[in-house]
């Protein structure tokens, strides 16, 4: 399963990410609203959690693209945010979007609850036993080894990480 998250909070961001990627899903994510659709585009997603404002008119502007796109139509979108109202929530249910999750982030009950919302879909999660993360090309870390033996230095370049 393929996570996409908009959250514009960087501590929180990081966070969200590395408690997907223990329980091994695959998940990428972005700080800032104007990358959203260009990323969905790029990648098949199955869901996107956002950090939607209701008073914020860009993101739910992008919300709304989202669900009328062809390509970008069956994502499931989660909402994740700390002002989610009544008013707030019929607007959504207008464009499509029926998942809401409320902040603050707890670990536990988050993902008790994002496991919940797939279920009442009928989205069947293979997690998988060891998660696996892929480092950006840019990330990747550099090791120099000298072999005791001939003495040569060998360079390596670590390009997947399986936990």
């Amino acid at each position: 399963m393929k996570i996409f998250i908009y959250e514009s909070s960087p501590q929180m961001q990081k966070l969200m990410l590395n408690s997907f990627l223990q329980k091994g899903f695959e998940v990428n994510a972005v700080s800032e609203k104007n990358l959203i659709i260009d990323a969905l585009l790029k990648k098949q997603y199955d869901v996107l959690i956002a950090d939607i404002a209701p008073n914020d008119a860009a993101e739910i502007n992008i919300l709304k693209t989202i669900k009328s796109e062809s390509k970008t139509t069956n994502i499931k979108v989660i909402i994740h945010s700390q002002n989610i109202t009544k008013e707030f929530m019929l607007s959504m249910m207008k464009i499509g979007i029926t998942f809401f999750i409320s902040k603050p982030y707890i670990e536990k009950p988050f993902f008790n609850k994002f496991m919940d919302l797939l279920k009442k879909e009928n989205i069947t999660v293979v997690e998988r036993k060891f998660a696996r993360i892929k480092p950006m090309p840019g990330d990747n870390a550099a090791m120099l080894l000298r072999s005791s033996v001939n003495f040569k230095i060998y360079s390596f370049k670590i390009l997947d990480i399986s936990l």
